[in-house]
């Protein structure tokens, strides 16, 4: 998978299964029967009405959109929107044609562009549901998704892109992180460019933007230009990067925090969780990442963790625009307890960003039960490189189960010998736990150290 920003375990010392972890948060929605199919009516680009259905569409949009609530968007509000086939949402009037590749785009096409690009809905889509656009509305936010949608090509088109954007009320923190308003999610993405807009085989051709445009044709926000496949990314005004930078990543931000201005901009992808639990004498490396998407805009990174000790800063850096700070947390007994650790982006207009974690400190004195069936048997070489013996006292069967540090099973071997050797060759680096266990009674537990 692909990652950018990412809140990830580095090494535990003790088992944690007993924690409940919370809930990851990735942005891309499913969408179920409660979720609207985008009547793609207006415009130039519509197929034979009656004889094709409506979300077939080039170049073309919804009629207006009630919304039940208002959106912020650069100081004002607007209760309606246009949805576009071209990979944006707009609020003053349709964007429905893809005519240039660079923001600030034109006076008064105000809108929100998860992936502005030459996007074509007329049914080439052998997916189920493909070549649709799918929207639902609650009391408090709004999602759009393109989902499965491909570019018009003389050929039969065989790739296909999935994003959406969700927009709130600015005050539900249920759906988005709490300070931000909007987000941009990002599932399977095949192609940045059609064949009428110069391209070959989804690439090549005029880059697909991604960014937020006030109307003024000023003040815009460019998180990245996507000309060809790869990871590479060069920074959000680069003439082009690699379109799989964007897969699995969200982007969060919020629109109403200055009339000609947006806050740094929170990166995550689809393997984030807010909430991290760790024994005491663990550790756990945190990195956050945010961007400066607007012309001139840099930050400076900081954190703070009442109460909460151990921590060190292995990186603060900014690099092709992207602004990180990795952290190391390695809490000790008189940590014990709930903290919340905060990473606040502070831009040069002195607008801020932030990402807040909860980190929960446990004592994990492993149970003495616990500690007497573990003499029972013997691991070694432990620490290994990935291939281990497992020795019982008895020649009995058993099953050895292997969990990560997440508590998922990763693995299952049958014991039928005194001695028997397991192989973790193909898992990654680091801690995991071996239960063992005798008809379905745990007989042990023993941590493993994977070099």
């Amino acid at each position: 998978m692909k990652t950018l920003l990412r809140f990830t375990l580095s090494a535990f010392t003790l088992a944690l299964s007993a924690f409940t972890y919370g809930q990851c948060n990735y942005c891309y929605l499913p969408h179920d029967t409660s979720w609207k199919i985008a009547a793609l009516t207006e415009g130039p680009g519509i197929r034979d009405k009656g004889t094709y259905p409506d979300y077939y569409n080039n170049d073309g949009s919804t009629k207006a959109i009630k919304l039940p609530f208002s959106y912020c968007f650069y100081g004002q509000s607007y209760d309606s929107l246009f949805i576009n086939t071209n990979g944006l949402i707009s609020f003053k009037k349709p964007v429905r044609h893809f005519t240039k590749d660079s923001l600030p785009y034109y006076t008064d096409s105000t809108f929100l562009a998860p992936f502005f690009a030459d996007i074509d809905t007329w049914g080439g889509c052998k997916l189920s549901q493909g070549d649709r656009i799918f929207y639902k509305i609650t009391p408090t936010w709004m999602a759009v998704k393109w989902n499965y949608v491909g570019f018009y090509s003389p050929q039969d088109n065989d790739e296909f892109n999935s994003f959406q954007v969700i927009i709130t009320n600015g005050s539900d923190s249920t759906i988005l992180p709490a300070g931000c308003n909007t987000s941009f999610c990002y599932d399977d993405m095949m192609w940045c460019s059609s064949d009428t807009s110069g391209g070959f085989n989804g690439f090549g051709g005029v880059p697909a933007s991604i960014g937020i445009n006030k109307g003024d044709n000023v003040h815009f926000a460019q998180f990245t230009k996507v000309t060809f496949p790869g990871y590479q990314y060069y920074g959000p005004f680069a003439q082009g990067n690699g379109l799989d930078w964007l897969e699995y990543r969200f982007f969060s931000f919020n629109t109403c925090a200055d009339p000609n201005n947006i806050p740094p901009v929170l990166i995550k992808d689809d393997f984030v969780c807010d909430t991290f639990k760790l024994c005491d004498g663990d550790s756990v490396d945190l990195s956050a990442m945010f961007l400066p998407a607007q012309p001139g805009q840099t930050c400076t990174l900081t954190y703070t963790a009442p109460g909460l000790g151990g921590i060190s800063v292995l990186n603060n850096s900014t690099v092709f625009g992207l602004a990180t700070m990795d952290l190391r947390v390695k809490p000790t007994v008189a940590d014990t307890g709930l903290h919340t650790l905060t990473v606040t982006a502070t831009d040069n207009n002195s607008l801020k960003s932030k990402k807040k974690i909860m980190v929960v400190v446990k004592n994990c004195q492993v149970g003495m039960q616990e500690k007497e069936l573990a003499e029972n048997f013997r691991v070694y070489p432990n620490p290994g490189k990935g291939h281990f013996i497992i020795e019982t006292e008895n020649f009995e069967r058993m099953e050895a189960r292997i969990s990560d540090v997440l508590g998922r099973e990763v693995a299952l071997f049958t014991l039928n010998a005194m001695k028997t050797e397991i192989d973790l060759s193909s898992k990654t680096k680091g801690s995991y736990f071996l239960r063992l266990y005798k008809e379905k009674e745990l007989i042990g537990t023993k941590k493993l150290m994977k070099q």
